[in-house]
């Protein structure tokens, strides 16, 4: 069985779900590109033009999705991260960066699995982020300390 969390708004203009609740207490999040604008020829295209800008945004709707499921970031388990173009390591740390930033702000215990790819994404978006989580935390993860922590 699968559903739209609690929170979540179905948006009928789109050909897929922003978010579903599928077994048990996981919630699987559709991939969350920057924030878009009307350029001048009338397409859609990323408001910011940098990597740095353009993470911080997806994040932020990260967050307000998570909130509107009364969720944190401490609630993710799974994270797949893509760039546009080729996965290099300046572009890995660049978002690595900012993602742990968002995580210790949120005080995530432990940090999410994660993949981070390369490819082409649509609207000009220099990254876009495909999350799940549960909407329980498990006890062992809500006593332990950070690992954002750096201990």
């Amino acid at each position: 069985m699968k559903k739209l969390p609690e929170g979540i708004t179905k948006n009928e203009k789109l050909p897929y779900s922003v978010a579903l609740e599928t077994r048990g207490p996981r919630i699987d999040f559709s991939g969350v590109l920057p924030e878009l604008v009307d350029g001048p020829d009338g397409k859609k295209k990323p408001k910011s033009q940098s990597l740095e800008e353009q993470t911080r945004e997806v994040l932020l709707k990260m967050k307000k999705m998570l909130n509107d499921c009364g969720l944190t970031f401490n609630h993710i388990v799974d994270v797949l991260i893509y760039v546009d173009g080729e996965p290099t390591i300046e572009k890995y740390e660049i978002v690595n960066r900012i993602y742990v930033e968002f995580l210790r702000a949120d005080k995530a215990k432990d940090l999410p699995v994660r993949g981070f790819f390369g490819g082409f994404l649509l609207f000009g978006s220099k990254v876009e982020i495909k999350f799940s989580a549960v909407r329980q935390v498990p006890e062992f993860l809500s006593t332990r300390k950070s690992a954002t922590d750096g201990e």
